[in-house]
Formats: structure tokens, C-alpha cells, sequence
């Protein structure tokens, strides 16, 4: 049987179980608003909420970073006058300062059916969709349609991985940037540069991955590496200087793009700082920051990294790297999520793990995700 076709047979049962996993986190979500107190109903918490409730089966998708995506989406960066007098004062005009593929996507699909929430919901599963299809085709390309199939398996039951039907960027980004490898293995150049800067204007691992993408790229076009890598930082650079047009005429100053991100994170300062400030304060369960659930998905991607530095091609390793050490250089804040973004460490899971343990494993994953879907519906903070 042929790569392709063994790549075939695999996908729709790939794509099955993402469709039941998905359908079994809605209910999970559900269910959760009946039995699970809400958070916001404990804590004495005025975090921003912007969205206006549609159905439960759709509300569920958007708490946190989803509202400011939805404000975008509806009002554009200057929206300081919607959010000014939430959260205690401790927001900022340059908090709004995200990316903007994704709440422009929003936007042109809320002209055709009328709400933004809906809209986003529908993006980001759309985009999951091709995620998984782009992902999977990739790893099957590299390792094999079986390994392949693990690794889809482990992306799907993930612990965060609700987040790539919520209401943010994961999902998109992944699409893109996947795609960008996937494009570049095929050496499709053109559809290659399309996905690489979507990449970019979606969120600033994009930009980020770059590096990777361009040693890949040397990798396949070797008669051609200087016109194709001028290529890839000419896209990246255009979307990169398309988001910069947009802050500028939000804000007036560049420096927005990093004071929002300094707010919530703090400054970046070296290669894992994040773990000397963990060991430097108080620790907690689950919260914000110097959490013991985040510190100890960092360490795992850790221990993935120093020991797949022989399995991983060279791209796809830097990749990886960046995707761990970058937020590792400020706090833990939101590692979980983060760490979702990282598909080399799925793909050496795929290709290192099979029979009993590949299936404890995704089962133990499985009851996590279950776990953090009904906290995140609740309004508990997962990522």
C-alpha cells in the first residue's frame, strides 16, 4: 500500500474521532453549567465580558481572550471606551492590540450571518477541520500514515486542545502555519507563501516560525534558496507590516504591539526565566501565574525536547524550541494553551508511542480534557 493511500484509509477515521470528541466536549460543557458553580459567581472577579449570549452550545466557546476578539471583531482597536472601566482599572487602551486575521475573519463572516459569536465559533471549527487534515498529512508525509494516526490521536485528546474550537486563535494559527510545512514538503512554493503569511497575521508565533520555515524551505528548493527564502521573508514581512499599519492607526505608536503582552506576561528576559520566577514565588494548583499544572506541562515539553533532538528534522526541531523556549522566557502564564501550538512534540509522541501506552496515555489525556472543558465553560481559568 502506497503513503497516499494508506493516508486516505487513515484520515476519515482520524477525522471521525475528532468529529465524536468534539461532539462529547459540547455536551461535557453543557452539562457542566448545571452541576459546576460558576466561577464568576465565586470569585469577586471583573474581568472583561463583551459578548452578548446567544445559546448555551455557543457561549460555552467564548471566555477570556475571546471577548476581546469579538470587540475587535465588532468595533476595531480603538474600543478603549468598552473596556476601560472593567477588570478594577487594570486593563489598558493597548491591551486590544492583538493580531488581526482572526477577528477580521470574524467580522466578514458576521456580514453574512449576523453574529459574531456564532461567527467565531464556526472559524475556528472550520479551521480546526483543516488543522487536523493539514496535520495529519504532514506527519504522515514524515513518519508514516500509522505513526501518523497516533499522532492526530494525542493532538485530539490534548488537554487544551479545547481550545481550538473556542473562540481563539489556535486553531487558525495551526491551520496556517501546518500548512506552510505541509506546502513546503510538497515543494509547492506558491501555496506555501500564502499559509506563512497568513501565519504572521494571525499571531506573533507566526512570525516566530519563520526561522524554521526558511531552513525547510532551503531544505527543498536547494537550486533555489536564496530566491525562495527572500520570498518567505518578503510574505512574512508584508503581513507583518500590514498589522503594524493597522496598530498605527489604532493607537498612533508601535509600541502597543508589546506593551500588552508585557502587561499580562511581564518582559521576556532569558531562556527559561519562567522557571527560576516559579521557583522564586508562591505556588498554586491552577491560576494565572506559578501554577504547578503549567510548570508541569513546561517540563514535560522539556523533556521531549532534550530527548527527540535525534528523531526531529533539523526545521522542525528549531520550530519546537522556539514554541517552548519564547514563552518560557517570561511566566508560566497560559503554558497549557500555549504548549498547543508545538506539533513536533505530537509528532514524536506518534512515532515513539504505540499500543498500551499510546492508549493510557490518550486516556489520561482524554479525562483531563473533559476535566478543563467544564472548567472552562464555568468560567475557571485554563489557559
Amino acid at each position: 500500500m502506497s503513503d497516499k493511500k494508506g493516508t486516505a484509509n487513515l484520515l476519515p477515521h482520524i477525522l471521525l474521532i475528532y468529529f465524536l470528541t468534539r461532539i462529547a466536549l459540547e455536551a461535557i460543557g453543557i452539562l457542566s453549567l448545571f452541576y459546576f458553580p460558576s466561577a464568576r459567581a465565586i470569585f469577586p472577579v471583573r474581568d472583561f465580558v463583551y459578548h452578548k449570549p446567544v445559546t448555551p452550545s455557543m457561549d460555552i466557546w467564548a471566555r477570556w481572550d475571546s471577548e476581546w476578539y469579538l470587540l475587535i471583531a465588532d468595533h476595531g482597536y480603538a474600543s478603549y471606551d468598552y473596556f476601560k472601566d472593567a477588570g478594577g482599572g487594570h486593563y489598558g487602551p493597548y491591551d486590544i492590540a492583538k493580531f488581526p486575521l482572526y477577528p477580521w475573519s470574524i467580522r466578514l463572516l458576521s456580514y453574512l450571518i449576523g453574529n459574531p459569536l456564532i461567527s467565531g465559533v464556526l472559524i475556528s471549527n472550520i479551521a480546526a477541520i483543516l488543522f487536523v487534515y493539514y496535520f495529519y498529512a504532514l506527519a504522515a508525509k514524515l513518519i508514516g500514515a500509522e505513526n501518523a494516526k497516533q499522532s492526530s490521536l494525542f493532538y485530539i485528546v490534548y488537554p487544551t486542545s479545547l481550545f481550538l474550537n473556542a473562540v481563539y486563535t489556535e486553531s487558525l494559527f495551526l491551520a496556517c502555519v501546518v500548512a506552510g510545512f505541509y506546502y513546503l514538503e510538497e515543494k509547492k512554493l506558491f501555496p506555501s507563501l500564502v499559509a506563512i503569511a497568513l501565519a504572521v497575521l494571525c499571531r506573533p508565533s507566526g512570525i516566530l516560525a519563520v526561522p524554521a520555515l526558511l531552513w525547510l524551505a532551503m531544505i527543498r528548493f536547494p537550486d533555489k534558496k536564496i530566491r525562495t527564502a527572500a520570498l518567505i521573508v518578503i510574505a512574512a514581512a508584508i503581513s507583518f507590516g500590514v498589522y503594524c499599519a493597522v496598530i498605527w492607526n489604532a493607537f498612533g505608536i508601535l509600541q502597543a504591539i508589546v506593551n500588552g503582552p508585557d502587561h499580562w506576561r511581564g518582559p521576556s528576559r532569558y531562556p527559561l526565566y519562567a522557571l527560576v520566577r516559579f521557583f522564586s514565588n508562591p505556588k498554586a494548583i491552577h491560576g494565572q501565574h506559578n501554577s504547578f499544572l503549567d510548570f508541569s506541562f513546561a517540563l514535560i515539553h522539556l523533556i521531549v525536547l532534550a530527548v527527540s533532538f535525534r528523531t526531529l528534522k533539523g526545521p522542525y526541531y528549531l520550530y519546537s524550541i522556539i514554541c517552548i523556549l519564547f514563552p518560557l522566557s517570561s511566566t508560566l502564564f497560559s503554558f497549557m494553551r500555549l504548549s498547543l501550538i508545538n506539533f513536533p512534540f505530537f509528532l514524536f509522541l506518534g512515532a515513539q508511542l504505540s499500543g498500551r501506552w499510546a492508549l493510557v496515555l490518550q486516556i489520561l489525556s482524554a479525562m483531563l480534557l473533559s476535566f478543563f472543558m467544564a472548567a472552562f465553560a464555568n468560567w475557571y481559568w485554563v489557559g
